[in-house]
């Protein structure tokens, strides 16, 4: 008998459609979270980042273990003022010569001003082998 069987509304389906779905990108975000390592950079070095050796020590600490787990790196440089090719070639020669091209693709800048991005891409260029 139909009337035995339990009703369902659409409503009550599409809400439950809907609860799987944002779980599912709920876990992909957390994944994409999972895969990234983000830094911002004032946080750990003001916005004069000119300590050289603190920028050796995070690159060794943070940076080298992130891309051996094949994790890309987003360094925010939101209110950082100065950040001289010493500081910055401390902090990224070494992960570029590691990733070698990928570095393009796994070590991304935000928020960085124009003197310290055209510094950035310089250490990139200096540090990756010659396009033949």
């Amino acid at each position: 008998n139909m009337s035995d069987v339990p009703q369902v509304s659409l409503e009550d389906l599409l809400g439950e459609i809907r609860v799987k779905a944002e779980t599912e990108l709920g876990e992909a975000d957390q994944k994409e979270q999972a895969d990234k390592f983000y830094v911002n950079i004032q946080n750990y070095f003001g916005k004069w980042a000119e300590d050289k050796d603190a920028a050796i020590t995070f690159r060794d600490r943070h940076l080298i273990p992130a891309i051996q787990d094949n994790k890309k790196i987003e360094l925010d440089f939101q209110g950082v003022e100065t950040a001289p090719h010493s500081f910055l070639n401390a902090l990224l020669a070494t992960p570029v010569q590691r990733l070698g091209v990928r570095a393009y693709q796994r070590i991304r800048v935000y928020n960085a001003t124009g003197s310290i991005h055209e510094i950035i891409q310089t250490i990139f260029e200096g540090n990756l082998p010659a396009l033949k």
